[in-house]
């Protein structure tokens, strides 16, 4: 689409698609301690795939969607599913930035008959005695008969 002002970059559209899907029955993230924080620049990436299925990666306002993009395609093919946390409108749109370019990575595992699906929930969490709200998106790659692969 065109930019409105000067001061606002063009952008583009996205098509998104809703449908009821079945119960989630993959593991969450137990821990704050499960996270790959790209945030902070930088990846905590666990080397024990066990631990790296369940880890949450956390998006910045900074975070290069690509390397997101990468390391989510990543998990999906090696465990089918992973989580995506932002907090703020930065973040989040490097998210679905992330998410977006992740489908294009998997376009060949997906092929006709597969979905990369990302389901959005709102979060709270205590930092600081406080509670503050995150974004988080528990990605899976569906079937056509709508199970988890």
């Amino acid at each position: 689409l065109p930019a409105r002002s000067a001061e606002e970059p063009a952008t583009s559209l996205v098509r998104l698609r809703a449908r009821l899907l079945p119960e989630r029955r993959y593991a969450e993230p137990s821990s704050a301690a499960g996270v790959a924080d790209f945030a902070a620049g930088t990846s905590a990436v666990s080397s024990d795939a066990s631990a790296m299925s369940s880890e949450r990666l956390l998006v910045g306002g900074e975070t290069n969607p690509g390397v997101v993009a990468t390391e989510l395609a990543d998990r999906l093919k090696q465990f089918g599913s992973v989580s995506v946390g932002s907090m703020g409108p930065n973040a989040t749109s490097r998210a679905v930035k992330a998410l977006m370019i992740a489908r294009v990575y998997l376009s060949e595992t997906l092929g006709s008959n597969k979905e990369l699906l990302a389901i959005p929930q709102v979060e709270a969490f205590q930092f600081q005695d406080e509670e503050r709200w995150r974004m988080v998106l528990d990605c899976v790659i569906w079937d056509d008969n709508l199970t988890i692969l």
